[in-house]
């Protein structure tokens, strides 16, 4: 989750804004670089001095503004959503120059086009979100607006939305006391607010069943691939359910004990409880299926793991299924959390993407028997 968010905290236009929207956690110290690599300066230093550089840059040269766009789009994004079906238009709107100069209007700019990449086009949407911070001499809470950013990814078959997340005070009180974006406020209603201006005929994909069945059953327990379950939310017949894995960072991972221990407790509570004595193959048949009921047959609302096909990383995820329609929190529609330092977030969506597409839609969503896999 980004926390460096980008406040605007001066009435300034031009390069000098900018410079402090390149500051900000829009723009990674490796987007900076390239940008500096595009317009033939040096890439090597400080962020701040970089950044220096490429607004003295822009300062006599505002078509450059173009190569922030390009930076802005690459940079990742952790957060995604995406439909699939039929686009009926790329829309011309609003000059997406200006969100690089000034602080812009709440409203669609683009489209923008990746010199790589002509079968998209990219459009932007900027949110102005109040927030509280400790400024001036003596310091003393101040509102402030957060300008927060949506993207649109529009390919005549695919649209798919990207965002990343940022901590703010949401009111004076809690001037000290960051909490989440609740993005699930927003999202949905930037989601229907874009469908209606390009048209066409969408759907959302169902994330439970493409995960947890087509997904699951292609993969899992598969020779040459590896499935980590990581965390798991779920709730059925009034009962929560909140495990996460122990020992997993997004760097290495060390040991996964917290779903399989959950598991393998309960396994030994069941037969303990009808005085049976199991083997080693038979404790294991009994522990898989109490954690493949856990993850699947329990009404998961999310469910968090990774996948690997020999030392090929493919996708690491936390996915919202969207189980609570109209509910405020995100659970309310479906969406995908990734873990960027695994993979880009841009080769995950493809990945999905392209299951869709090639798995069987007809795979079963009976309870799983012990020991299938």
């Amino acid at each position: 989750m980004a926390t460096n968010s980008f406040v605007l905290r001066y009435e300034i236009e031009g390069a000098p804004f900018a410079a402090q929207f390149l500051a900000a956690d829009d723009f990674d110290l490796v987007t900076i670089k390239n940008i500096c690599q595009a317009f033939g300066l040096s890439a090597v230093g400080r962020k701040t001095d970089l950044i220096g550089s490429i607004e003295r840059f822009l300062e006599f040269n505002h078509e450059g503004g173009i190569e922030v766009l390009y930076g802005l789009i690459r940079r990742n994004k952790n957060w995604l959503t995406f439909k699939k079906g039929k686009v009926e238009n790329f829309p011309h709107l609003n000059d997406p120059m200006k969100i690089v100069f000034s602080t812009g209007d709440e409203r669609w700019y683009g489209p923008i086009q990746l010199p790589d990449d002509s079968s998209a086009a990219w459009y932007i949407r900027p949110t102005l979100i109040i927030t509280w911070e400790m400024d001036g001499d003596p310091p003393k809470p101040i509102a402030r607006y957060v300008r927060w950013l949506m993207f649109a990814k529009v390919t005549s078959e695919t649209l798919s939305f990207h965002w990343r997340g940022f901590t703010f005070a949401t009111e004076e009180k809690h001037v000290k006391q960051a909490s989440q974006f609740p993005y699930w406020n927003y999202v949905p209603n930037l989601i229907e607010e874009f469908e209606k201006i390009i048209g066409g005929k969408l759907d959302a994909p169902n994330l439970h069943d493409f995960v947890l069945h087509q997904l699951w059953e292609n993969y899992r327990g598969h020779d040459n691939f590896t499935w980590t379950d990581l965390r798991i939310r779920a709730e059925s017949g009034g009962v929560s359910l909140n495990a996460r894995s122990a020992g997993v960072s997004d760097g290495v991972e060390i040991d996964v004990k917290g779903i399989s221990h959950l598991a393998h407790t309960l396994s030994l509570s069941v037969t303990r409880e009808l005085g049976i004595s199991l083997d080693l193959v038979g404790q294991r048949h009994l522990q898989e299926s109490i954690l493949q009921t856990l993850i699947r047959q329990f009404g998961a609302k999310s469910y968090e793991f990774s996948l690997q096909h020999d030392s090929e990383t493919l996708l690491k995820a936390h996915v919202y299924f969207g189980m609570k329609p109209n509910f405020p929190s995100a659970d309310s529609f479906p969406h995908v959390n990734c873990h960027t330092s695994w993979k880009s977030d841009q080769d995950q969506l493809a990945f999905i993407i392209e299951q869709i597409e090639n798995l069987p839609k007809n795979v079963s969503s009976q309870p799983i028997q012990p020991g299938l896999i």
